[in-house]
């Protein structure tokens, strides 16, 4: 065959192909056509109904300058297709644009337009697009839009946004935008952003931000942000944050941080900062609770509460009234006990303390001196948490109410010719005192105290006159005894 012939034939095939699509809207038109019944969507719009239609690019179609009017079942689109509706159909092309709606059992194509409600399970490579409600399952390249709510199944390499709600399973490369509530199970590689609330499980690269609230399980590398409230497990690599309150479980590589109220278990690297706290709060570094505190405090260096009720575990505790249990080296309350200690025991030492915390419980800080070792100097460095009671209520005789029965714990390091050596020795005591008030300011105590000495120190003896039990574990040696006590308290 000539080359002349085949260029003919070639123009013949081009001109009959571009005939029918002229030609589709008149000719096709009863071919394709079938009953409206039971397809109300096309019925709402006033559109045609045709089950299949053809498209090379607008308006070279069997729809023609009509593409518009009609919606079809199925939908070829060889280069774009611009069509009414896709009425519970199939659809492929590389632009597939729907003017009103998107019903699709399977929809391909490079990018995937609607004018209004797009539905069903939809693949671009580039992206699906939305003026109206998204639903279904959707897999683009790029992104998936809606100026509506998104619902269902989404994922994509690059951005989910939606003008209204996103609810369902959505994973994307960059993140998740909506301006009303993000609903359900998101992964994103930065960010999950919601204008209003946030609710369900989204882990983000970068941080979950709601204007509103957060509810449910966040996780993500920077931040955890509510507006308003947080309210679930929020674990974040640098912080949590709630504009009002937070509650539930807060783990962050740096601070929990709530405006307000914060209730549940706090968990930071440095700190937990709210106005009012209730639960547990443990920290590296700092909790504070402006206001009030219920609960436990547990802090690598400071608690700072105004009214507390609970446990402060620190070596600082301060509030401006707090009842329950201080545990540290210096708990200071407005409410509380200031006290200087001046003590004395049968090891030989004399001590120096600073006793603080609540009147009925207290820790002490104190440094003795053993000044009938002249050879060399022997200190001791001490810290005890003791529980107070007046006579009158333990025994319920008013008349002594001026006097107190006092239980300590306590342990001691010996520095004996040295500070913190290997071989150093600890003294561990338990004491059960008597005292009384002479004047306002000034009260005497005594009692007697069970001792263990621990020691590697060829010095111990200088440590204790005499001991009851002796034995050796691991190069160690346990000496216990009963001893004697006494002392004074000023202020």
């Amino acid at each position: 065959m000539s080359m002349n012939t085949q260029n003919g034939l070639g123009r013949y095939i081009f001109i009959i192909l571009l005939g029918l699509f002229l030609a589709g809207p008149f000719s096709a038109r009863n071919s394709f056509a079938e009953s409206r019944e039971g397809w109300p969507e096309y019925d709402t719009y006033g559109l045609e109904y045709r089950i299949i239609q053809v498209t090379l690019i607008p308006p070279l179609g069997t729809n023609g300058i009509q593409s518009s009017q009609y919606a079809s079942k199925y939908s070829f689109n060889i280069l774009a297709g611009y069509n009414g509706g896709l009425n519970n159909g199939y659809e492929f092309g590389v632009l597939n644009v729907n003017r009103y709606y998107t019903d699709a059992r399977i929809q391909v194509g490079v990018l995937n337009l609607t004018g209004g409600r797009h539905r069903g399970f939809s693949l671009a490579g580039i992206g699906n697009a939305a003026s109206g409600p998204l639903h279904g399952l959707q897999v683009g390249g790029l992104f998936q839009l809606s100026r509506s709510h998104m619902q269902g199944l989404q994922f994509t390499g690059g951005l989910h946004a939606a003008g209204g709600t996103i609810s369902g399973v959505q994973v994307a490369g960059i993140g998740q935008y909506a301006r009303g509530d993000l609903q359900g199970l998101q992964f994103s590689g930065l960010g999950n952003v919601s204008q209003k609330s946030i609710s369900g499980i989204q882990v983000a690269g970068l941080g979950n931000w709601a204007s509103q609230s957060l509810r449910g399980i966040k996780a993500a590398s920077i931040a955890n942000v509510g507006g308003d409230r947080s309210s679930g497990i929020m674990i974040s690599g640098l912080m949590n944050y709630s504009g009002s309150s937070g509650e539930g479980i807060f783990v962050s590589g740096i601070i929990n941080h709530s405006t307000r109220n914060s209730s549940g278990i706090f968990t930071s690297g440095m700190a937990n900062v709210s106005e009012v706290a209730e639960g547990v709060f443990v920290t590296g570094a700092f909790n504070v609770a402006h206001r009030s505190m219920s609960g436990i405090q547990v802090a690598g260096l400071l608690n700072v509460a105004g009214r507390g009720v609970g446990v402060q575990v620190a070596p600082f505790n301060i509030a401006k009234e707090f009842s329950g249990l201080p545990a540290g080296l210096i708990s200071v309350y407005g409410n509380g006990r200031k006290q200087l200690n001046v003590q004395a025991d049968e090891t030989g030492f004399i001590s120096l303390g600073v006793r603080t915390g609540t009147y009925e419980v207290h820790n002490t800080v104190s440094i003795g001196y053993k000044p009938c070792i002249t050879d060399r100097d022997v200190f001791a460095l001490s810290w005890s948490a003791g529980y107070e009671k007046p006579l009158s209520e333990l025994w319920g005789l008013e008349r002594l109410d001026d006097y107190f029965f006092l239980q300590e714990l306590s342990i001691s390091l010996v520095q004996d010719d040295g500070w913190f050596k290997r071989n150093s020795s600890q003294i561990y005591s338990y004491r059960r005192l008597f005292g009384k008030d002479l004047t306002q300011g000034v009260r005497v105590y005594g009692g007697t105290t069970f001792n263990m000495l621990v020691s590697r120190s060829e010095n111990m003896a200088d440590h204790h006159r005499y001991h009851f039990i002796e034995t050796s574990r691991g190069g160690r040696s346990y000496r216990f005894w009963v001893g004697l006590t006494a002392g004074v308290q000023l202020f």
